[in-house]
């Protein structure tokens, strides 16, 4: 009896803890978006999103107006899962980053890797009771609340007499010179960058550091020339200095304008702030691959397969160097780390033209042969 009861005991000390509701839930919306489903609405707090939303809107807007923009929004509140998991659906990928605490809350950190390159990042909200109730999305640069909350000013002064001279500070700001917005949005898909920077410039002050306006003039400078551009990604930075969306922005725009100094030093305050991820080192790599720094970027790329070994990009890359070196003992070993490591089925090379050599060495046939052991596995 003693033996048995140590043996219980023993078992309950090396089991590992549950998982905290937290973890469940990350994990969950994780495994549901990877098989393209929308994992994120049900596990949504409507009420506690609309309450952020809404919140000292007060008296100066009717009721009626507010349950009418609650129904309307509810209506549509799942798009934002739909969004990533048709996304997904369409050759993206999802993964769990990390669980972390900021502001007194547990937030969930996703990374999406776009199906024609690029890559955004979702920061879920949670409340205590496990229900995820906002998300920051790094590609806009702020919380889906203050989004959402800026249509809502904006519908609610339409419809509700006076409530705009009741608006104060930014907020009236904003509304009085959302026409200014929209129509530097418009000069941008206008391809006339110029037009848009000169809206920007006559702007109040205060908006001038408004993320809204300050991407939109970004998107303009990249446009006109280098040193515009570069003057709206330190304003940018400088406006929010320690928002890791600026550095995001940043990154294609340096690798363009051939800046690969400034993308990897925007790599890798990205990379702290998200805590590490491999696709952001697999990124530093290319950059230092572009600035002919072949051999720091080969130890980059094996670094970054190390820390996901799933992630297919930091692999191909090895390939190619590999083929461009006439390497090919490391071309077979990383053709064969892609199909070990990732879900990737590749087909006979011998007929694609950038293996032509390595299809003609010794190293082809000895990845032939190892292949169908892969397949096995």
């Amino acid at each position: 009896m003693l033996t048995q009861a140590l043996l219980t005991l023993a078992l309950a000390i090396n089991a590992p803890p549950a998982p905290s509701k937290f973890e469940k839930l990350a994990r969950d919306i994780e495994t549901q978006v990877q098989a393209g489903k929308d994992g994120i609405t049900a596990a949504w707090d409507s009420d506690g999103f609309l309450a952020k939303v809404m919140a000292g809107s007060g008296d100066d807007i009717n009721n009626d107006f507010k349950k009418g923009f609650a129904k309307g929004y509810k209506s549509k509140e799942g798009s934002l899962g739909q969004t990533i998991a048709s996304t997904v659906t369409q050759g993206g990928r999802f993964r769990l980053m990390r669980i972390h605490e900021e502001g007194g809350q547990t937030r969930l950190l996703y990374r999406l890797l776009m199906p024609t390159g690029g890559l955004s990042y979702f920061d879920l909200v949670t409340t205590p009771a496990g229900k995820v109730v906002d998300a920051y999305i790094f590609t806009s640069g702020e919380l889906l609340s203050e989004t959402i909350r800026r249509l809502y000013l904006q519908t609610a002064a339409e419809a509700s007499q006076g409530l705009f001279d009741k608006l104060k500070g930014k907020e009236q700001l904003f509304l009085k010179n959302l026409p200014t917005l929209t129509a530097m949005q418009n000069a941008n898909n206008d391809k006339q960058p110029a037009k848009a920077l000169e809206l920007y410039k006559g702007l109040p002050e205060p908006l001038r550091r408004d993320r809204l306006f300050l991407v939109a003039r970004l998107q303009a400078a990249q446009a006109v020339s280098d040193d515009e551009y570069l003057k709206a990604i330190d304003e940018l930075r400088a406006a929010f200095g320690n928002d890791p969306a600026s550095d995001l922005m940043a990154i294609d725009g340096f690798f363009l304008k051939k800046k690969y100094d400034l993308a990897i030093e925007a790599i890798n305050r990205l990379n702290t702030a998200v805590g590490g991820d491999a696709y952001l080192v697999f990124m530093r790599g290319s950059m230092l691959s572009a600035t002919g720094k072949g051999a720091d970027a080969k130890t980059t790329f094996i670094e970054a397969s190390k820390m996901e070994p799933s992630l297919t990009e930091p692999y191909w890359a090895l390939v190619e160097m590999s083929l461009n070196d006439k390497k090919f003992n490391e071309t077979t070993q990383w053709l064969l780390a892609i199909e070990r490591e990732t879900n990737t089925r590749l087909k006979d090379l011998k007929n694609e033209p950038t293996y032509a050599a390595f299809v003609k060495s010794p190293h082809y046939k000895k990845w032939l042969a190892v292949r169908p052991k892969l397949s096995n596995q």
